[in-house]
């Protein structure tokens, strides 16, 4: 009898059992799917948690400078020749961002991302984790990787149901995280 010093499942099983083969290669090819959709949903909630930010931090220095001094500085530019319409526009500007502020709950919509974020990124690394089970063959029968599996497609399903529509989810968005994608998937 041949022995298999070949630690894939996949290999090892084919040859033991060619119809079980089939099997590991088809969960190898949903856990490549799985692990590929999650990378992406990771890629996508940087990029958007990166915009959310610096749009967070540009409408709080807007309105940091314009609301404390807007009396004061208002008062003495207000009447000095054409700084009336800068003033003007400079207080304008802070309050069209603590509307926008407002009505976007940026800081809640951050907290709300970087949750999720590490919800996904928890994920990709605990997916890391059973594909190196799989490859040595840590678990006893086809039957507990198809459980583990069935886990953690469970997980990505539900960290899919929390994600809402996105004001930055664009077409640059969708770019960067495929770039990603492609990097750490070489085709």
């Amino acid at each position: 009898m041949k022995t298999s010093t070949n630690s894939n499942p996949v290999e090892s099983a084919s040859q033991s059992d060619p119809g079980n083969g089939d099997a590991w290669k088809r969960l190898w090819g949903e856990l490549h799917e799985t692990r590929y959709e999650t990378h992406y949903e990771e890629f996508v909630l940087e990029a958007l948690l990166e915009r959310w930010e610096r749009a967070s931090t540009v409408s709080r220095f807007v309105v940091a400078i314009t609301a404390p001094t807007s009396a004061i500085s208002g008062w003495a530019l207000w009447n000095t020749p054409g700084f009336r319409y800068i003033w003007a526009a400079i207080a304008g500007t802070g309050a069209v961002f603590a509307v926008f502020d407002a009505i976007l709950h940026m800081n809640d919509r951050i907290k709300e991302q970087t949750l999720l974020l590490i919800e996904f990124r928890t994920l990709s690394t605990d997916l890391a984790t059973f594909k190196a089970q799989m490859n040595i063959g840590a678990l006893s029968g086809f039957n507990a990787y198809v459980n583990a599996f069935l886990v953690l497609r469970e997980r990505l399903s539900k960290a899919k149901s929390k994600l809402r529509g996105d004001l930055w989810y664009t077409k640059h968005v969708q770019n960067i995280a495929q770039s990603r994608l492609n990097a750490l998937f070489p085709r």
